[in-house]
């Protein structure tokens, strides 16, 4: 846990700079805004009518997709150019410069391979496209113009960035019946949703309407055009016997292997209280007014359910009292009234977004039952805590929190991150869409549209590879050295001259041969010296302000200053200065200034938590 669960945020100003500790990670990076000032507002390579440059800002992002290795992903937007020119698709290199990312495609702009004056129209909503396990893309789009007007399109985009349209509205379908009516007549309607694309290069999703087909049998799935499940076809029943009634548009996938696929909807179940299901591989998991498996909470709806390229699932829902709840593969691991993080603080009855990556490493944005409406909407990976409502934000990049940006709406009490959009990669990036103000309550929101969006993503320690121990809670590793023991449950080192405990976490792999760990100090003291320190055997004595937990010998790893919130991550191979080898374990603290006069005991410095690593 951090500072910021342990009561009310307060923001306070010296010089410009934010001086009060907020959430336990602070490296979340904006990739597009609406704030004019900044070149995080800028569109990339966005064109006129006439096919030329037209530089613009952005107006409102509204959904996305990464890819499923965490090397791409695509943006949903809307730019200044206006109604025929705003919606747009943006494509981009993870780890390339926002400002270099691709239009993948613009409304009123030639639709690739088509009838030459065949315009994008819009782009399907939810996600806006699929990737493959190779990057090569499938979405879904309506177009516009001769010959052909208004026309749905399911299509492809290889890594070559050559297009292919698989279908066009009105396309023939096959495998799917007709009741009431002759089969084998039946066409692509003009609605598709739920776009994923396999690694055979098949795409399936939803359709509704289906041409020349009775209306019981739509939406059906199909994967290109051939019918997969379908709604009230005997061919489709679910494990139960029942048969599909209805299929949700929107709430469908599957895994680029194919091998795992999941639906929501409802069936021909004669009891309409309990005929809403999310079925995973057509087996029902989840279902209305039924207890959850192995859980005491009842379903009444489910809200959002995100699938990774593993077949690993999350599903949020809420409960008869609307409380909510979020289950991974199945086994419910928060709702509403459980404890964040071990600590007082507890989820409200708002969960907003939900994702999984391959690895079961779960996400979550939620609400909280902290006291300060500015910061009780929080972002947790793993049942951690890595970024709060109100935690600053670097929008340059500089490294210091001197912007006046802050992450959260103008107006505490509106959402300050975007419902379902919430994305985890295999190595812990996390992207999501979140609101920015100014810590005045003004909207950074230069678009005067809809609200102060922005497109941001932030690494999440990789807690799999540390064993996070040797808290100054007065608990796991003794009392501190005058009584300066932070709040049980906050997993701080003993507390310094501002209340509470700096943290250590680390971020990147144990991996020798990558040699890419990084160890980040945060809630420290500003603009302060701190030295992370390595040891061969754990101990926790009281040493200083704090507790030391690493000995026999020690090695000095790497001078770091801490930035003006007190946070600071090192730079330099870990590997070289620590001298390590696989197979060895060692044991990390950061010793920091507090100067002396002010700090607790003192003594004028302190220590963060510890962190074991089995390096390999």
């Amino acid at each position: 846990m951090n500072r910021s669960l342990t009561g009310p945020l307060t923001r306070s100003f010296a010089l410009g700079l934010f001086l009060t500790p907020a959430a336990l990670a602070q490296n979340i990076e904006v990739i597009y805004s609406k704030i004019y000032s900044s070149s995080t507002s800028d569109t990339p390579w966005t064109l006129d009518l006439a096919g030329a440059p037209a530089p613009s800002k952005w107006r409102a992002m509204e959904d996305f997709t990464v890819s499923h290795d965490g090397s791409q992903w695509v943006l949903k937007g809307r730019n200044q150019l206006g109604s025929d020119l705003e919606t747009m698709l943006v494509l981009n290199g993870a780890s390339a410069s926002p400002l270099a990312a691709e239009n993948l495609a613009q409304e009123g702009q030639q639709v690739p391979t088509d009838a030459v004056g065949t315009l994008w129209d819009f782009f399907d909503s939810d996600s806006p496209v699929s990737f493959d396990s190779a990057g090569n893309i499938g979405m879904s789009a309506r177009a516009k113009g001769p010959p052909l007007n208004f026309r749905e399109r399911v299509l492809k985009r290889d890594t070559l960035g050559n297009w292919t349209i698989v279908l066009n509205e009105s396309d023939p379908l096959t495998g799917l019946i007709d009741t009431g009516g002759a089969a084998g007549d039946e066409g692509l309607g003009n609605s598709v949703s739920g776009v994923h694309l396999l690694d055979d290069g098949r795409i399936g999703y939803i359709v509704t309407p289906i041409q020349n087909c009775h209306s019981s049998n739509y939406p059906a799935f199909l994967y290109d055009s051939v019918g997969f499940l379908q709604c009230n076809n005997v061919a489709s029943a679910l494990n139960t016997g029942e048969l599909w009634d209805g299929m949700d548009l929107s709430d469908t996938g599957g895994t680029p292997d194919g091998l795992t696929y999941w639906q929501q909807g409802d069936t021909d179940n004669t009891d309409t209280t309990i005929d809403d299901i999310l079925a995973i591989n057509n087996v029902v998991v989840i279902r209305e007014n039924t207890i959850i498996a192995g859980s005491t909470v009842t379903a009444v709806d489910v809200f959002q359910t995100a699938m990774a390229a593993s077949g690993d699932w999350v599903s949020r829902g809420d409960d008869p009292a609307s409380d909510d709840w979020l289950v991974l593969n199945g086994t419910v691991i928060a709702k509403t009234g459980d404890s964040v993080e071990g600590g007082t603080e507890a989820y409200s009855a708002s969960f907003l977004a939900c994702a999984v990556n391959s690895n079961g490493d779960w996400a979550l944005i939620a609400e909280t039952d902290n006291a300060d409406p500015a910061a009780n909407q929080v972002l947790v990976v793993n049942g951690r805590v890595i970024a709060r409502e109100g935690d600053p934000i670097d929008l340059d990049g500089n490294g210091l929190f001197d912007d006046s940006v802050f992450l959260g709406d103008g107006t505490p009490t509106s959402a300050a991150f975007n419902a379902n959009d919430l994305a985890i990669t295999d190595d812990g990036m996390v992207y999501f869409i979140a609101k920015l103000n100014d810590g005045a309550g003004n909207d950074l929101n230069d678009a005067g549209f809809g609200g102060p969006d922005a497109f941001v993503r932030i690494q999440a320690p990789n807690w799999n590879v540390e064993n996070v121990l040797c808290f100054g809670d007065g608990a796991s590793a003794g009392p501190c050295p005058c009584g300066n023991e932070s709040a049980v449950g906050a997993n701080e080192g003993c507390n310094h001259s501002l209340g509470y405990g700096a943290v250590l976490t680390m971020w990147g792999s144990n991996s020798v041969a990558n040699d890419d760990a990084v160890f980040t100090t945060t809630q420290g003291i500003a603009n302060q010296t701190s030295l992370l320190v390595q040891g061969n055997a754990l101990q926790m004595l009281p040493f200083k302000d704090g507790i030391l937990c690493m000995g026999n010998p020690t090695e000095r790893v790497e001078v770091v200053t801490l930035n003006a919130s007190g946070s600071g991550s090192t730079v330099g191979s870990i590997v070289t200065n620590g001298n390590l080898v696989p197979g060895l374990t060692r044991y990390y603290q950061q010793w920091y200034r507090n100067p002396g006069g002010v700090s607790p005991c003192g003594s004028g410095s302190n220590f963060t938590n510890g962190l074991q690593v089995d390096w390999i």
